[in-house]
């Protein structure tokens, strides 16, 4: 498990954000990762991540998880801490939802200086570390799954104002256990200048295959940001493939 949206492997289970509906009990999680991307973009700088983390659950839906990761910024190290519910509705458990509130810290990184975007050459302090309010509903169509939810964020990452991140997801179980994922999200920022891009969309497509005891997955993650609007020409924003592999206890 890790937070709500979005990793490499978890990826078809993560997008919800929730731990097994209803499930009860102490698990955990290892996962390796080509790169890790955020909402389409590379933490890790298009380099290989090592991720993890643990979550408590009560069969009432409540439910507490810490997840981790390596990055490329912040002090090397992202962990995340989250709590919310989640349970099962309408005739046959079909449906689901799931609600909760989520932080990004980063150890010896929280806080960061960067260039004032106006050009003035003063520099500002801003906060890398924020929390996140989402919610999400989601339907078992049989053939295939999907949810739709948003994010929230009163102060986004680097100070960046408030933040939305609408997404949907879907999720078609094939035989052999196999499956097909993809995901769209929009990114919605107060302070571009600030964060470094202007509003942009991410989206994904992916196969998943459960094999010797693991849980593997190839997604296709690309974002509709030029190379010029990333950062100021930086190549994390470019498409790729991401291969991943994980373990749950």
């Amino acid at each position: 498990m890790k937070k709500p949206i979005v990793s490499a492997v978890a990826a078809a289970t993560l997008l919800s954000g929730a731990p097994a509906v209803n499930a009860e009990g102490i698990s955990a999680n290892v996962d390796l990762a080509t790169d890790y991307r955020f909402r389409g973009i590379s933490q890790t700088d298009r380099e290989p991540a090592i991720q993890g983390g643990f979550d408590w659950s009560h069969k009432s839906g409540f439910y507490l998880g810490t997840w981790g990761s390596n990055v490329a910024f912040a002090g090397s190290l992202e962990l995340d801490a989250y709590a919310g519910f989640s349970n099962k509705f309408l005739a046959g458990d079909k449906g689901s939802y799931d609600v909760g509130v989520l932080g990004y810290f980063y150890p010896g990184g929280n806080k960061t200086t960067i260039e004032d975007p106006e050009g003035s050459g003063n520099f500002t302090s801003v906060d890398v570390s924020y929390y996140e309010i989402y919610g999400s509903l989601g339907y078992d169509f049989g053939a295939l799954s999907g949810t739709v939810g948003v994010n929230y964020s009163p102060e986004y990452t680097f100070s960046s104002g408030t933040f939305w991140y609408p997404y949907v997801d879907l999720n078609v179980p094939l035989p052999k256990d196999f499956g097909i994922v993809a995901h769209y999200g929009y990114n919605s920022i107060d302070d571009n200048d600030r964060f470094g891009t202007p509003d942009y969309s991410d989206w994904k497509v992916g196969v998943t295959k459960s094999w010797l005891g693991l849980d593997w997955s190839l997604d296709y993650i690309d974002t509709d940001l030029s190379k010029s609007e990333c950062f100021g020409g930086s190549k994390v924003c470019d498409a790729t493939a991401v291969l991943a592999i994980a373990k749950s206890f």
